[in-house]
């Protein structure tokens, strides 16, 4: 065994050890006995219903249907003991759905305010400490200002997105979801445990498109539903438009715009606009 192996064998088996990989669903909390939900959540009927709509007329729900995956991982606990979902029988999953009810009830729920194993998710390369702090970002329904987000990572971004995408909230006002669209997530005393937020005003924001003859992929750009970007996008393609927003305060070349599909551009205008830089001068953007 030569000596680079001997240093780094016994750092690299600590490691891998401290990254405990989880070994089933993701629990946020948990039901007292016979206190158990007998109907999926509101939002995940949402999410089916778009489904069974998409496939009804013949179009692709495989981003929907991400969603739903995503839904069912993290939000296990809230679903009735031995429901899965079944893309073919879809609609007859929701078909007695009563929408009458109150959308959610969770008198018997008690919320974990904190995991009791820190375990390491490889597929949203996030440990489980930093899903519970996303989850009670989103509960405390205060927009992260711009430097809280500069000090997250592309995973953390990208998982933000996601959740915000599946209750239908808007990521960069959380101060227009309503107590149901959080109420799922995980909370502690306070809305927001050791994490300093700070209430930023809302504002209106507005695409701006280069012109056409620029960059001719713009001419096809469709209206996105919201936050769709992030179950399209990978977590380096976040992380390389947060790059040029923010660490990097200059415009993309040409041969990248022209490359960038219509969620990568639509996710780098609401960067632009939420940081208040204008992306065909980020040169002169304060980044500070």
């Amino acid at each position: 065994m030569s000596r680079a192996e001997r240093t780094y064998e016994p750092k690299n088996r600590e490691l891998i050890c401290r990254r405990t990989r989880f070994t089933r669903p993701f629990k946020i909390g948990f039901y007292a006995p016979g206190t158990e939900p007998r109907r999926i959540p509101y939002h995940l009927y949402l999410l089916i219903k778009e489904s069974v709509h998409l496939m009804q007329r013949g179009l692709d729900s495989a981003l929907v249907d991400k969603k739903i995956s995503f839904f069912c991982f993290f939000f296990y606990s809230h679903l009735p003991l031995g429901w899965k979902y079944d893309k073919e029988n879809a609609a007859s999953l929701i078909a007695d759905y009563d929408t009458s009810l109150p959308k959610y009830d969770i008198s018997g729920y008690t919320y974990l305010t904190y995991p009791y194993v820190n375990e390491f998710d490889y597929d949203a390369q996030l440990h489980s400490s930093t899903v519970f702090e996303l989850m009670r970002t989103i509960y405390s329904r205060i927009t992260p200002t711009p430097k809280k987000f500069m000090q997250w990572s592309g995973d953390m971004m990208s998982f933000y997105c996601k959740l915000c995408s599946c209750f239908g909230i808007d990521y960069l006002h959380l101060e227009a979801a309503s107590k149901d669209d959080v109420v799922l997530m995980t909370r502690s005393n306070k809305c927001v445990d050791k994490i300093p937020l700070l209430a930023r005003p809302y504002f209106e924001w507005v695409d701006k498109i280069p012109s056409n003859k620029r960059n001719p992929v713009f001419k096809h750009k469709t209206k996105l539903s919201s936050n769709d970007e992030a179950f399209v996008l990978s977590k380096f393609e976040i992380y390389k438009i947060l790059s040029f927003v923010i660490c990097s305060p200059r415009l993309p070349p040409q041969t990248t715009l022209t490359r960038w599909n219509e969620y990568q551009i639509s996710f780098y205008s609401k960067m632009c606009s939420y940081f208040r830089f204008d992306f065909k001068r980020l040169a002169a953007a304060d980044t500070t």
